[in-house]
């Protein structure tokens, strides 16, 4: 690999970098071309490596508005992110160590209503979502198992994580957020950007 070779430049080193990871990108948009997956077809878009106006070119923007936006001000400068950030806020179940991309519960939402819901998303969306890992007492610091936490009743995100909960952290208290909180510092962005 590029990262292992000696007597190359830095610059050098990177497009040997690009040249390994386009053609990875090819193979693979190869296999899932003309593919369907959860029974929708598969629409394969790559960005080479070195692409000036590649979708990675906002990083540093993206990375200064999650680190120092608060609501108030996307709002107050009308700033076009702010749709994005409902839509991510309204799209995503946030637990310790995940995030899952769902269907949101507003009806009037193009995204969810264009792409009807698999027999395993219908099957989730009874249950309430994903379910919340939850000690299982027989067998001590053991959860239950993915088959045993859908037969039982659902438990709200956060609640099963003793060790989170006993540091006062959890599932965030806005109505519908499906955001769990790591850390203090995790609560307070959290609730400045999205509420």
């Amino acid at each position: 690999p590029p990262s292992q070779m000696t007597g190359i430049t830095g610059e050098q080193r990177r497009q040997k970098e690009a040249q390994v990871f386009d053609a990875a990108m090819e193979r693979l948009s190869e296999y899932w071309e003309g593919r369907d997956f959860g029974g929708y077809p598969v629409k394969v878009v790559t960005e080479r490596c070195g692409d000036s106006d590649g979708p990675w070119e906002d990083y540093s923007n993206t990375h200064q508005i999650m680190k120092t936006a608060t609501r108030k001000k996307l709002v107050d400068n009308q700033d076009p992110v702010l749709e994005e950030v409902d839509f991510v806020r309204d799209h995503c179940d946030r637990r310790m160590g995940e995030i899952t991309f769902v269907r949101c519960a507003s009806e009037k939402c193009r995204h969810c209503a264009d792409r009807a819901p698999s027999g395993a998303v219908s099957r989730l969306r009874e249950h309430g979502g994903m379910p919340t890992p939850v000690l299982d007492p027989t067998y001590g610091e053991h959860y239950f198992t993915y088959a045993q936490a859908m037969e039982r009743e659902r438990v709200e995100p956060g609640d099963g994580m003793h060790l989170y909960r006993a540091k006062g952290l959890g599932k965030c208290d806005h109505p519908g957020c499906q955001y769990v909180f790591a850390s203090k510092k995790d609560s307070v962005g959290h609730k400045k950007l999205f509420h």
